[in-house]
């Protein structure tokens, strides 16, 4: 491991649920401390829990890992011992060179002081001299799009979009060795995204580490070459990509609360009779998952539906999403099968061509509903996998509603 940027070796770290307990605990950890004395941390006291548990990991140069799982699964608290904020209970972690970091919004910040002297203030915190920050000013500045009476302003009237800017421009002029991110750079505008993702492929390619917690797959899929999958604080998945995404995929794609609470003469008042239990994106010819596409290439999709009896006049709707503007276009059954589709008891696996797909290369997201022929009940709701479609040079990037052509086999 000497060779690492990074190395996280059997790292745990515990928390307590309650409050007052908790300082107990702190109290009681200290006075052991400053006696000589060593509590064992293996154990579990009451109302603590494992926030990341028996967690090892190693990155080199050039390297860059994203931190896959649901809200409360340890990313976050894995950020924060990689930058020093909290350490672990467990475990050793060596971190080499400078580190940047951006995993809170306006962490780092005080709200009272100007965006002009927070820019110091941050800076000084993330290792950067006065002489540094002097010379670099005016490229932070630009950077993040701040500038005249916003940059005079108390940071307390900035919006979360305006921290993120300035944290973020603050963080990568640090020239740092490794730089963490947090899901923080959501919630900053599409051509901000922008310049910050060109930035960190140049970061990237500089040989720079990044370890980036993102919800969304496809942003990871495109800057990271590793990912860990983390649930209730241990790791599940340590390894490349793509693969690890598919195994994240399968896992997280589980089916929706089927509606049972609307009127009673409805046909799903007792219960639904229909469960969508997966979706799979392909190109209609390999039964490999395929996660992103380029513009034009065939789309089709995989829909597994589980039948508590026999059923007939049944219609599936897709809605394609696009993370910039929302739903863009849309395909139902209706079109090609007015009658409906009809299945038999047990699991039934729907093929829907969509043929050469015209989506604007982006991000995006499908919702399938299976409903009655009039859609005056909806069975069942499923969210499927987000994918990508690749850039294309002569494709003009315009968005608008449209009914995608295709054919079901059922």
């Amino acid at each position: 491991m000497t060779s690492s940027v990074v190395s996280v070796e059997n790292v745990s770290k515990k928390f307590c649920r309650g409050l007052k307990r908790g300082m107990l605990y702190t109290v009681q950890d200290v006075a052991r401390d400053m006696m000589g004395v060593r509590a064992n941390s293996d154990a579990l006291r009451e109302e603590e829990f494992w926030a990341v548990k028996d967690l090892s990991f190693e990155l080199k140069h050039g390297e860059s890992l994203g931190l896959l799982g649901t809200n409360g699964a340890g990313k976050s608290t894995l950020l924060k011992i990689l930058n020093g904020i909290i350490r672990p209970d467990i475990g050793q972690v060596q971190m080499k060179g400078r580190i940047g970091a951006l995993i809170e919004v306006g962490a780092g910040f005080h709200p009272m002081l100007t965006g002009r002297e927070n820019i110091y203030i941050n800076g000084a915190i993330l290792g950067m001299t006065k002489r540094e920050l002097d010379a670099k000013f005016d490229d932070i500045v630009s950077f993040s799009g701040l500038s005249g009476s916003i940059l005079d302003a108390p940071v307390k009237t900035y919006s979360s979009g305006m921290y993120v800017r300035l944290g973020f421009s603050v963080a990568i002029h640090c020239d740092p060795d490794v730089l963490l991110v947090d899901e923080v750079l959501a919630v900053g505008d599409s051509a901000f995204r922008v310049r910050c993702s060109e930035w960190i492929a140049s970061f990237l390619k500089k040989q720079g580490t990044l370890i980036l917690v993102s919800h969304y797959l496809p942003s990871i899929r495109e800057t990271c070459n590793k990912v860990i999958w983390m649930k209730n604080g241990e790791c599940l998945f340590y390894g490349d990509t793509i693969p690890g995404l598919q195994v994240y995929q399968n896992a997280i794609s589980q089916p929706a609360t089927a509606i049972g609470s609307v009127e009673t003469n409805s046909p799903i008042a007792i219960g639904s009779p229909l469960q969508m239990t997966s979706i799979k994106l392909t190109d209609g010819e390999s039964e490999n998952a395929i996660l992103e596409f380029d513009y034009g290439q065939p789309f089709a999709l995989e829909v597994g539906v589980n039948a508590q009896r026999d059923m007939g006049g049944v219609h599936l709707h897709l809605v394609f999403s696009n993370q910039e503007v929302g739903a863009v276009c849309g395909w139902t059954s209706r079109t090609g099968r007015p009658e409906g589709l009809c299945f038999p008891q047990g699991q039934t696996t729907l093929h829907v061509d969509l043929g050469e797909q015209a989506l604007v290369p982006g991000n995006y997201s499908v919702v399938a509903y299976l409903s009655d022929l009039k859609h005056l009940a909806d069975y069942h709701e499923y969210v499927g996998p987000q994918f990508g479609v690749r850039p294309h040079a002569v494709v003009d990037s315009r968005y608008g509603m449209m009914m995608l052509k295709g054919t079901i086999d059922a």
